[in-house]
């Protein structure tokens, strides 16, 4: 091997200078053990486990940043650092984010109303804080217990509105539409924000495309794979609950899917639609599997004839999912899944 330069990138890969990395051993005092070789390639291993092993929980998206000081937990969320004395898991800290990005005036706005009235997204939160308040043993101290469906819905939803912290403006456009009044909007939102999360996870970054532009229609987002640079153009639908069919008989998933093929598109296309269906408490991973098969299965006997704007419909990923937490937010059961095709290659 040739002699590494002092100044050179230290060859273990750490991106720090080689005397400030496995060549500083040649400057430590005189007496202070010397690492050998094995030394160092444990430390390196360990290193890249610890890398694959922050993967396997938080995808290649940016995994959470906390630290301890004077007792408080430290977390960082995109340029701001949020704090308490209190949070012993992220969870704990996911219920605080979700009043804070929410917004306290909306928050007491909401607690202002009767019961019945309450926004959706808020009953949910409400529902989680009961649901905690029942399964604690002893205040203060972590539990393991299963997750409701409001508890599901809610966790969901703040941690990808968390991955999207460092994307303020997505966020905020999901913000105003997860306030609103209507549930169409909220839902098809909330669903936004899933599907923004598992690409961020997937190693994507997201842009906004030019909504300023009104000549044309425009997809949710623009998605560029970290590793391969490619980009995609993504439009994210949800199917009305429970229909399979509108009034005509057509399909509802192939409805959806048309109206996000008429969208103008910059780049190659991933359509992301959930079939919103509600799903009983003793369905299994199979009877999942199942229907998103059996839907999938409609759209493909149709791909070929499927007309967009008069012309065969353009190619396009196509996700189909199932996520029907909604429907069961007591409920501790809470089957799903999701399938991913290509259609006309």
């Amino acid at each position: 091997m040739s002699r590494i330069g002092r100044n050179q990138p230290c060859p273990c890969g750490s991106g720090k200078k080689y005397k400030r990395c496995h060549g500083a051993v040649s400057l430590l005092p005189a007496g202070t053990p010397v690492p050998q070789q094995t030394d160092l390639r444990i430390a390196a291993r360990r290193h890249e486990a610890r890398v694959k092993e922050i993967e396997k929980q938080f995808g290649l998206g940016r995994p959470p940043i906390s630290f301890e000081s004077h007792g408080y937990k430290m977390v960082a969320v995109g340029p701001e650092i949020h704090w308490s004395p209190t949070w012993k898991t992220f969870p704990d800290f996911l219920m605080y984010y979700y009043k804070h990005v929410m917004g306290a005036d909306w928050g007491q706005a909401e607690l202002n109303k009767p019961r019945d009235q309450w926004h959706p997204l808020f009953a949910w939160y409400a529902m989680t804080c009961e649901y905690q308040q029942q399964v604690m043993i002893a205040p203060g101290q972590p539990a393991l217990y299963p997750v409701t469906g409001a508890a599901c819905g809610i966790m969901w939803l703040t941690y990808g509105l968390y991955l999207l912290r460092h994307n303020a403006d997505i966020q905020s456009r999901l913000l105003q539409r997860l306030r609103a009044a209507d549930p169409v909007q909220i839902f098809g939102a909330l669903y936004e924000v899933i599907i923004a999360a598992a690409m961020i996870l997937a190693g994507f970054e997201l842009e906004l495309e030019n909504e300023a532009d009104g000549s044309n229609t425009h997809c949710e987002f623009t998605a560029t794979s970290k590793i391969t640079r490619k980009r995609f153009s993504v439009e994210v639908k949800v199917c009305d609950p429970g229909r399979a069919e509108d009034s005509d008989g057509r399909p509802r998933t192939l409805r959806q899917l048309s109206r996000a093929l008429s969208k103008a598109a910059n780049h190659a296309r991933i359509v992301c639609i959930d079939l919103n269906r509600p799903m009983s408490a003793s369905a299994t991973s199979q009877d999942v599997e199942t229907l998103l098969r059996g839907e999938m299965s409609r759209v493909r006997r149709q791909e070929n004839t499927l007309k967009i704007h008069g012309a065969p419909a353009p190619p396009a990923y196509l996700a189909l999912s199932n996520f029907p937490f909604r429907f069961d937010l007591d409920g501790t059961r809470i089957p799903r899944g999701a399938l991913l095709v290509l259609l006309r290659q």
